[in-house]
């Protein structure tokens, strides 16, 4: 068994105090936030007959390949009027328009 004497005692006590309260402090900041009443984030429509590769690219179910073709199709077959339109596009299909349709935009 281990004597120790009251100040290593009172010592180690403080450490533990300090452990415990770091781990406290950590789960505190971990803690989520508390959810705004009103969202303030503004929606972002992506003008498909305008946009760029890397915006096209951020659209959900489309990724760079995909991108290419929407250009490539536009460069050919001129602007896109709505979703529709899209379904030209290979490799859209209703799953991916559905996925799209409340984040692009054709004017």
């Amino acid at each position: 068994m281990f004597c120790l004497t009251r100040q290593e005692r009172i010592v180690i006590l403080c450490i533990g105090i300090l452990i415990l309260a770091g781990s406290l402090v950590k789960l505190m900041n971990q803690a989520p936030q508390e959810t705004p009443l009103f969202e303030t984030t503004k929606k972002i429509l992506i003008n498909v007959n305008t946009a760029s590769l890397d915006e096209l690219d951020k659209l959900p179910g489309v990724g760079a390949a995909i991108a290419c073709r929407i250009i490539e199709y536009r460069k050919n077959s001129g602007p896109f009027l709505n979703l529709a339109d899209l379904k030209n596009v290979k490799g859209i299909g209703k799953k991916k328009i559905q996925a799209m349709k409340d984040t692009v935009t054709f004017k």
